[in-house]
């Protein structure tokens, strides 16, 4: 994450990748691609399995601005940059009990939840599944995955019909070249989101080992 700012504030420009690449897991400078035993799924493949629909981007945008907004530190700069960040992303709707992401499995995007709830579960070595909680509107799902492209730490399925502002690494990379104020507002933003979920979800783990 570090090294992400660090870039960004020096200027420096990183390997571009076009974010409409069919691609499915193009070579980025953010993404360390490993050879892994777990399985690589990417969005193309998961929006298919989902059966996600495209959403409106205008009520997208409208959502995802009442997000930001939300925080009084990371506020766009008006009309256009909402207009700008929003050509980054996708926009779907999913309907109810779907595994947008799966526990171990590696993947290529990260979701911020637009609208709906989220349930977020973690099978443990005994072979239980311990509920480590639910997403709400502005929770990150899919943990770090538009950073590093370790293992899913938990199963999200949607508890309702859900609205999800898809973001990808490589049109990450593409935004911080064009767009680099705009880029970091939205990592700074995604670090404080992603911060607080982490927290929530590790202090319910430890309690669960505590109880085993």
């Amino acid at each position: 994450m570090f090294k992400l700012l660090a870039r960004l504030w020096t200027g420096a420009s990183p390997t571009l990748s076009d974010p409409r690449s069919p691609s499915e897991f193009p070579s980025t400078q953010i993404v360390d691609v490993r050879h892994s035993a777990h399985a690589a799924i990417s969005w193309a493949t998961r929006s298919v399995e989902l059966d996600a629909v495209l959403h409106d981007r205008a009520r997208a945008a409208t959502l995802l601005g009442r997000l930001l907004g939300a925080d009084g530190q990371v506020a766009l700069n008006g009309e256009r940059e909402r207009r700008l960040l929003v050509s980054y992303l996708d926009f779907v709707e999913v309907a109810a009990g779907k595994a947008v992401v799966r526990q171990d499995e590696q993947g290529d995007y990260t979701m911020i939840l637009l609208d709906g709830r989220v349930r977020q579960d973690r099978a443990q070595p005994s072979g239980a599944r311990a509920r480590l909680g639910d997403a709400r509107p502005g929770d990150i799902v899919g943990e770090l995955s538009v950073f590093d492209p370790q293992p899913r730490l938990a199963t999200c399925t949607t508890r309702v019909p859900c609205v999800f502002a898809v973001l990808k690494p490589q049109s990450l990379e593409w935004m911080m070249r064009a767009e680099p104020r705009l880029a970091s507002l939205l990592l700074i933003w995604l670090t404080r989101r992603l911060s607080g979920t982490l927290r929530r979800m590790g202090a319910r783990m430890a309690g669960l080992l505590i109880r085993e």
